[in-house]
């Protein structure tokens, strides 16, 4: 007899857990219904998760809830929220939560290491479906965000691409051969020379004089050829 009281009281646990355990997942999810309805998002991209709620579920009776943000931050990332819970009488409880909302996008991932001021080809990335919630940049989600760049450092497998991490190929590269292009009174004279540093179009840069050993500044014309600076 013993044996049997104590079966059914295990039987009886198990089924107050999983009511209990509905209960919460029915609640929980009006919740998330409330956010996504108030933040309009898309639940394609978005999720939305409870952390912790101080409201008691277990036997709650209840015809509608509300919530409300208590920051006026994004909705993004963790984020306090107010849950007013109501009968027809009106408000029976109102309590906090933490929630969670998650970013996902697809997005450019490494599929191996690239070194620093290496052009990315498109066989070393991969599209892929990511959590971009707490990236500090704005992600690389397209192959043609990459023309004419190289990266600023080198880059691990399996990294979110992001715009920081590339740079504008420069027009000229440190170590480059150039072409010297001296203006005196109306005569323009050429000589070689090799550049110091890298640069873009329009920026100055040092470049030594093949010829003559001289380091001077000049401004960059195109990818092979520089202008002395006139005092």
């Amino acid at each position: 007899m013993k044996d049997k009281w104590i079966c059914l009281a295990i039987l009886g646990l198990l089924f107050f857990s999983t009511a209990a355990a509905s209960d919460n997942t029915e609640f929980e999810k009006t919740i998330v219904g409330e956010m996504v309805s108030l933040y309009s998002l898309d639940t394609n991209s978005t999720s939305v998760e409870i952390i912790k709620t101080g409201i008691p579920q277990i036997g709650l009776d209840y015809d509608s809830l509300t919530v409300s943000p208590m920051s006026e931050a994004p909705a993004d990332g963790l984020m306090p929220i107010l849950i007013s819970v109501y009968q027809k009488t009106g408000e029976i409880l109102r309590g906090q939560a933490r929630i969670k909302i998650r970013q996902y996008l697809e997005v450019l991932v490494t599929s191996d290491r690239i070194k620093q001021h290496e052009t990315i080809s498109p066989d070393k990335v991969s599209l892929e479906r990511m959590e971009i919630t707490s990236l500090a940049e704005k992600p690389i989600v397209s192959t043609d965000e990459l023309k004419g760049k190289w990266t600023k450092r080198t880059i691990s497998k399996g990294q979110i691409l992001m715009t920081g991490m590339v740079e504008e190929i420069p027009a000229i590269t440190t170590g480059q051969g150039v072409s010297i292009i001296y203006h005196i009174s109306n005569l323009e004279i050429t000589a070689a020379g090799k550049a110091l540093e890298s640069g873009y179009r329009n920026e100055t840069i040092k470049v030594r004089n093949t010829q003559s050993g001289r380091i001077i500044n000049c401004s960059i014309i195109d990818g092979e050829t520089v202008q002395v600076l006139t005092p």
